[in-house]
């Protein structure tokens, strides 16, 4: 209204009107301001340095991320010390997801300010953001305890706690905090979230599958989900049932009803355990009499630190084929898997096991991965995978029985988000692989996954995925399935 009134005022009061548009939530009417200022050549060298700081600001606040980013730049060249431009130019590279160097950033403010709450708050939500949650809860702790009052520092721990699977300390958290800060609508949302997820939930699931050799395999399965212990356990009953067709064959089809429950419990920060129990009940065409397999996976897992994650456990499974299943053929497995995240960035991952089949015979089966995340908005991994096992004996009872068996596939996946309710993944897979009996072919496989949240009680999604070692000069074989979901919270 003043340079409305007086023109002749307009570079006066430019400076002052961009900083009221931008901390007024009007960040992308500020920019032009904000260089109408500067290109006008008439602010002081005081001036000029507070207007190129609020335009970095205000273009970071418009996702503008690396214009904002070559500003504090420029301005770091000018005076490697000056502080609003450390700190803007280390927030900017967390929202560009460049959670490394954004580290590195806090670290040297710190370094000249041990004391900088900006600095200490935003380090903790940096460690936060690279899943290192232990070293970020210790941080923010000691953050908190010296600030009580800082709603985003409070927030932050809370957050933390809850994505490292403790939504329990999470509530205490926030409890805790909103009784004395009621107005924090921020940490407030983020208790309804969680409290939101801890209701009942029910999910139901058909999928088709259609394999090269005539096979088809409708499943549909049902699980209720109730959750105990403010979130650390999980308990509810399963159930499934397939049905198994095939041409040609002297069985025409097999069905496969399996009730069951599932249980998991969050004991600590470092250990969790989870079990699944079912009764396979095996309908064989023509056959007098079903079979009751008993069949279970459990495991418990192991997070020493953020940067290693160890799972060892058992199982006993049947088989999804027709000799296998008409024979009762089930299998013992022996389960381990270690995951290594040297960075946000990077997961190794070696997973082995040792089945005894109760036809007497005996597998060894191992498992290497590493993956890179190589894009960030929407989220691209790309990596290898090395698979490998041999059997003690050849048998013809259904499931796949090679001498040896080794893989080698590049693999890549990518996720993300469209709007706020539609989420999406895309994965693949090429390669070869090399059995004995059988040969050397390629192999590769490609899936999908789509998910609409239609309101926040209800979701459904849809995926298909292919897998093929086919080829021109051999039968090999293939499988396609596609499969729906619905599900509900209560």
């Amino acid at each position: 209204q003043a340079i409305a009134e007086e023109p002749s005022w307009r570079l006066l009061w430019l400076r002052e009107l961009a900083d009221q548009m931008t901390y007024a939530g009007f960040a992308e009417k500020a920019v032009p301001l904000y260089e109408e200022y500067l290109d006008s050549g008439t602010a002081s060298p005081e001036d000029a340095l507070r207007a190129r700081l609020g335009l970095a600001l205000a273009l970071s606040w418009t996702d503008q991320l690396e214009q904002s980013l070559k500003e504090y730049e420029a301005l770091l060249a000018d005076d490697p010390g000056n502080r609003d431009a450390q700190l803007g130019r280390a927030r900017v590279l967390s929202w560009r997801d460049r959670q490394g160097p954004s580290r590195e950033a806090y670290v040297e403010v710190l370094a000249q300010d041990p004391l900088n709450a900006e600095a200490r708050r935003s380090l903790g939500r940096v460690q936060s953001w690279r899943g290192r949650q232990r070293d970020a809860q210790r941080q923010l702790s000691e953050f908190v305890a010296e600030n009580p009052d800082d709603n985003e520092g409070v927030f932050l721990l809370a957050q933390s706690q809850d994505w490292m699977g403790r939504p329990d300390k999470a509530k205490k958290t926030l409890e805790r905090h909103l009784q004395n800060s009621p107005d924090d609508t921020r940490s407030r949302e983020l208790l309804k979230d969680i409290e939101f997820r801890e209701r009942p939930a029910t999910r139901v699931d058909y999928q088709e599958s259609h394999q090269s050799d005539q096979l088809t395999i409708h499943g549909i399965s049902a699980e209720q989900n109730v959750f105990l212990n403010d979130g650390r356990t999980v308990v509810g009953p399963r159930y499934q049932f397939y049905r198994f067709n095939q041409k040609k064959t002297d069985v025409d089809h097999i069905n496969v009803n399996r009730p069951g429950l599932y249980a998991r419990h969050r004991i600590s920060d470092s250990l969790q355990w989870a079990g699944a129990a079912f009764i396979d009940l095996i309908d064989v065409e023509g056959a007098r009499k079903d079979r009751e397999i008993f069949t279970y996976d459990t495991s418990l897992t192991y997070w020493p630190n953020d940067l290693l994650r160890f799972d060892v456990g058992s199982s006993r499974t049947t088989f999804d084929n027709l000799t296998s299943l008409r024979r009762g053929i089930a299998a013992n497995f022996a389960n381990f898997s270690v995951d290594v995240t040297p960075d946000e960035l990077t997961r190794i991952t070696g997973r082995y096991n040792w089945g005894d089949f109760t036809d007497g015979n005996v597998r060894n089966w191992g498992q290497a991965e590493i993956e890179r995340r190589i894009w960030n908005h929407p989220a691209l991994f790309v990596g290898y995978q090395y698979t490998g096992f041999d059997f003690r004996r050849e048998f013809n009872n259904g499931y796949y029985n090679p001498d040896t068996y080794n893989s080698n596939e590049l693999i890549m996946r990518t996720t993300g988000l469209l709007g706020e309710r539609f989420t999406y993944q895309f994965d693949g897979g090429y390669g070869a692989e090399q059995a004995t009996p059988g040969g050397q072919q390629s192999i590769w496989r490609a899936g999908t996954s789509l998910n609409y949240s239609i309101f926040d009680r209800l979701t459904i999604g849809g995926r298909y995925n292919y897998f093929s070692s086919a080829t021109a000069s051999s039968g090999g074989f293939e499988r396609g399935t596609t499969g729906v979901n619905v599900q509900f919270v209560w």
